[in-house]
This record gives C-alpha cells, structure tokens and sequence, in this order.
C-alpha cells in the first residue's frame, strides 16, 4: 500500500504535511495555554516556586497517650495536675479540643495512623505549644525513640510526675489545616 500524501503513516490526516502525535500534543498545548493564559498579562511572582520546602510546624500537639488503647491518645486533664509545677506553669492556658476524623480510628487500628482534627464533635484536650515550648517540655522528658524531637512527625517520650510515676506521652506537629496525624508507630 502506498501511503497517502502527508501521511508518514500510512493515513491521512487532512494536513499537507507529516504529523505524528507528538506534534499534535504540542501544538494543541500551545493553543490551550494562549487560549487560557496570556503570559505576559500575569506578574512573574504569582507562579510558585518550583523547588520543594520542609515544613516547618510552628505548633506542636502535646497530648497523653492513652494506656487503655495501643497508639490512642488521651485527655490533659488526665496528667495536667500530676506534672510538675514548672511544667504546669508553661503548659497553662494552651489545651485545644481535637477531634478523631471519620475513619481514623479503622486507619490507626491497621497502621496507617490517626488523623486529629479541629472542629465540632467528641474529642480530646492537648496542649498546643510553640516550637519553643515544646523542645523546653521535651528537654524534660525522656525520649522513647530518637534523642530528638522530630520536626515532621510524632514523637514519642516519658515525662515524670511530680510523685515519680511515669506519664507517656505524643507530640505532634500541628499541620496548616490545624490538625495533626499521630503515626502508627
């Protein structure tokens, strides 16, 4: 079979000269952007940067780990008094209501971890600290895992109580939409 005119493969394309997909691609991508964007109409600084940025909390959700459930969390109001008073003093007036997200608790259960939110609904009291507040109530502690706190996810450590006993405990860095992920671990 001789091959029709302006058809490299063997077909027509209803164009003069050879046209492979690529070339399409290209070409109907040129007429999308000019049909949506005039690039010369829209300031340099609005599109965002390429490279990729570590996260940075600038909270840190400090709540108890509950003894009665394998990587759930409890309330502060259950170690608040037995912590020491000069932990009681940094902590003071910092406790914000987290909620479990629909499903989080299957997630956790199998893995995967809790999601804690903000919002309306049955939840738990953590004290939310500043970076800062929390490197001083984890220079307290004793770490479970790691030597330090980590800066992108839970952190687990022992805090003692004013009468010897030991009080586990979760810190989690607060995520922009204010909730936080509890890592299965």
């Amino acid at each position: 079979m001789v091959p029709k005119q302006g058809s490299e493969h063997g077909e027509s394309t209803g164009f003069s000269a050879p046209v492979d997909e690529a070339e399409i691609v290209a070409g109907w991508s040129r007429i999308h952007v000019m049909l949506l964007v005039d690039r010369d109409d829209v300031p340099m600084d609005v599109w965002s940067d390429p490279t990729p940025e570590e996260y940075l909390p600038s909270q840190y959700a400090l709540c108890p780990t509950d003894p009665g459930g394998v990587g759930a969390i409890g309330d502060v109001g259950a170690i608040r008094d037995r912590l020491s008073l000069d932990l009681q003093t940094l902590l003071r007036g910092t406790e914000r209501t987290f909620t479990l997200s629909a499903g989080a608790a299957e997630a956790g259960a199998a893995g995967a971890g809790w999601v804690y939110a903000t919002g309306p609904g049955p939840g738990v009291d953590c004290f939310v600290l500043s970076p800062e507040q929390a490197r001083a109530v984890w220079a307290q502690g004793h770490p479970r895992d790691q030597a330090m706190m980590l800066l992108d996810d839970t952190s687990y450590a022992t805090l003692t109580a004013s009468d010897g006993a030991d009080l586990e405990v979760v810190f989690g860095p607060v995520l922009p939409d204010g909730g936080w992920v509890q890592s299965a671990g």
